[in-house]
């Protein structure tokens, strides 16, 4: 991730945030970071946003680990308020660990198809990057753009999906998804 965005965010005003689907994951991996880079700061350059902590960044470059739940609130705001968006605060959104099934991950990817579909026109909107070690990248795909016109008009503009191999495991993987109807019938309120 420390690579990713020292090779993105080149310019002084660009923010990554990369969202975790637990507290203890967002902070261990933001700790990670620093860990292996020496430049990397917490409070400085680096920021973690979960419920009960919130370490902002003082510079305006900076890289921002964050709850699922806590960027869903961010997004699902700036939708609301969507008449008075001037600029995006993310230049680009990661969200790891994407095959977790849950229900925070679920609306956080619900937010993220109406999100692309009502800001992609404008200028600076943030490029989503969906990761994951055991994601069938075509029905990710299948799910977020539902026409071949939204397919070449939004993905790798807007989203892009990485596949990222493990390095093994001594757990056997299965892959399930839940079917149409399963998700048409998941009701968020």
């Amino acid at each position: 991730i420390s690579n990713i965005f020292k090779e993105l965010c080149t310019s002084s005003r660009e923010k990554l945030i990369v969202t975790e689907p637990r507290v203890n994951l967002t902070i261990s991996n933001a700790q990670d970071v620093i860990r292996y880079n020496t430049d990397l700061e917490f409070g400085l350059n680096i920021g973690v946003l979960t419920g009960d902590i919130k370490i902002e960044c003082k510079k305006d470059n900076c890289l921002y680990y964050c709850t699922t739940q806590i960027l869903t609130d961010k997004l699902k705001k700036q939708i609301l308020e969507s008449d008075n968006i001037t600029f995006f605060e993310y230049k680009y959104i990661i969200i790891d660990e994407v095959h977790t099934v849950d229900a925070p991950m679920i609306e956080l990817l619900k937010i993220i198809k109406e999100y692309i579909k009502k800001f992609s026109n404008i200028i600076g909107s943030p490029i989503f990057i969906l990761s994951s070690a055991t994601i069938d990248i075509e029905s990710c795909i299948n799910y977020f753009f539902e026409t071949n016109e939204e397919r070449e008009k939004f993905y790798s503009n807007y989203l892009s999906i990485a596949n990222v191999p493990g390095t093994g495991s001594n757990f056997n993987r299965e892959e399930r998804y839940l079917s149409e109807s399963q998700c048409k019938n998941y009701n968020f309120q």
